[in-house]
């Protein structure tokens, strides 16, 4: 902490884990204390999904542009084919294909717009990804062929998840969005903004969609109505700490894998001077958000596609940020 206040060390505060057991709060007034953004937070994901959320945060760390494709399936020794806009003044692309199960391998097949047969400059891979780097690659959509085949000792015919993603650095195309507020307090509407452009011009004829996914019920009628023993120890969640009968019982919930029940919406963005945005055309696209009367953590997901017009290609971006709204 001294070297960060220190200026000798950068960092990033992230909260990983069961939501009943990362103390959002505590995360985030480190945050503040060291001058960073609200921890990002990473709640009852899967292999793919947590993959993902550390793509994100490097994308966001390195001022990377993110895009990514949902998670998808392929059976050893096929191949499947994704459509991927890489906009005009690209100067570094990189293409991630991740998956995670063991004894089966998949690897990148790039095509340019014109139909030719592109090696990355730069491959990486492991046991669980395969990265390809461009740099200055041709605007417009590429083909990216994913296949798999299966590696020696592997068994199963089982299907493979995976996920394909794109980090771009570019400074003609500028996309930033965020949840606006520090302190997120239940009850509370927030502000969704996502700032687009495009050679420092606001970018228009852009659609944002956001979705919302929330608590359902909140974590103390959750624990109430839910039957759980709570009889012999705990596992050790903070040294010396005397969890009360109620957080002994919520931890319990957590050790055998019980969700809070959660709902998924959908809004839309406008940068028309409407529902919160203040000024039409200045490529602040805006929606203010009111369904916070439950506490608890709040995924939003932030999706971006324009139609070819400035920019010249289909272009797609996507973030995600997880807060605590208490």
């Amino acid at each position: 902490v001294q070297q960060r206040v220190d200026g000798r060390v950068d960092g990033y505060v992230l909260g990983i884990g069961d939501p009943i057991q990362v103390d959002a709060t505590r995360l985030n007034r480190l945050a503040d204390l060291l001058g960073y953004p609200p921890a990002r937070m990473a709640a009852n994901l899967n292999q793919s999904e947590l993959q993902k959320f550390f793509l994100e945060v490097l994308a966001e760390i390195q001022g990377l542009e993110f895009s990514v494709d949902p998670v998808e399936e392929i059976a050893p020794g096929s191949t499947r084919g994704h459509e991927v806009t890489v906009s005009i003044g690209a100067e570094i692309v990189s293409f991630i294909v991740t998956w995670h199960q063991p004894g089966v391998s998949l690897n990148l097949t790039l095509q340019d717009p014109d139909g030719r047969l592109v090696k990355g400059e730069a491959n990486v891979s492991n046991r669980l990804y395969r990265l390809s780097t461009l740099r200055r690659p041709a605007a417009g959509q590429w083909q990216v062929r994913v296949s798999a085949e299966r590696t020696a000792g592997g068994a199963g015919t089982g299907m493979v998840p995976y996920s394909l993603a794109v980090l771009e650095k570019n400074r003609r195309v500028r996309s930033r969005f965020h949840v606006d507020g520090g302190v997120y307090t239940a009850g509370r509407p927030m502000r969704l903004t996502a700032n687009v452009s495009v050679d420092r011009q606001p970018a228009t004829e852009v659609r944002v969609k956001v979705r919302v996914r929330r608590p359902a019920v909140g974590l103390n009628a959750f624990v109430a109505r839910a039957a759980v023993k709570i009889d012999g120890p705990l596992r050790a969640v903070e040294r010396n700490a005397k969890p009360t009968l109620f957080e002994r019982k919520a931890l319990r919930m957590a050790e055998h894998n019980l969700r809070l029940p959660e709902t998924t919406t959908e809004i839309e963005l406008n940068d028309k001077g409407e529902n919160g945005d203040r000024t039409p055309g200045d490529g602040i696209y805006t929606a203010d958000y009111d369904e916070t009367s439950i506490e608890g953590l709040y995924t939003f997901t932030f999706m971006l596609e324009a139609a070819a017009g400035r920019t010249k290609t289909r272009l797609t971006r996507e973030k995600t940020q997880t807060i605590w709204i208490g």
